[in-house]
């Protein structure tokens, strides 16, 4: 985000000092930070272990925050700010064990969960959402986790209608 400057009276004020402080500033709003990244490939998950969900697509990163090769469960902030979070998990058709899905920042304790403490019968995909405004620092990174109690790895899912997903926009300073 650019710095915003402190006019005085009388200043002459330079075509530089322009685009820096409003256009620079008036681009920066138009196109802030933001990315949405998704699954391609199933994941499994083992019962009753909290796992990030990696995430080898993007449809978009405007601030490369996202490697779909290093630590790709992972947003790495380039921007400081507070963040919208969005995540997404989703899972087979499965009548066993509940679900949940949280955020964690820096390996930290994890927060904004969603739990289905109990799927009941099958025949349903299912799509567990959460979400959070948070404030992330340069460097900070945030994952999407999944957690199932079926008592076997469970996959998640890609199909047409669906697939696990992180977006994230910065909203301020």
């Amino acid at each position: 985000m650019p710095t915003l400057r402190t006019w005085t009276a009388g200043e002459v004020v330079t075509a530089a000092q322009l685009n820096a402080n409003v256009r620079d500033t008036g681009n920066f709003l138009l196109a802030p930070p933001l990315a949405s990244l998704k699954q391609n490939t199933a994941q499994p998950f083992a019962s009753a272990s909290w796992t990030a969900f990696t995430f080898d697509g993007l449809d978009f990163d405007r601030e490369n925050g996202h490697s779909i090769t290093t630590n790709n469960s992972r947003y790495t902030a380039k921007t400081a700010g507070w963040h919208l979070v969005i995540g997404t998990g989703y899972w087979p058709s499965n009548a066993a064990g509940g679900r949940q899905v949280g955020l964690r920042i820096n390996g930290g304790n994890i927060f904004a969960k969603q739990v289905v403490p109990t799927v009941g019968a099958g025949g349903f995909n299912l799509a567990l959402t959460t979400s959070a405004i948070t404030y992330l620092a340069v460097g900070d990174y945030i994952e999407l986790l999944g957690y199932h109690t079926v008592g076997a790895n469970l996959n998640t899912l890609i199909d047409s209608e669906g697939r696990s997903t992180l977006q994230l926009v910065r909203l301020s300073n």
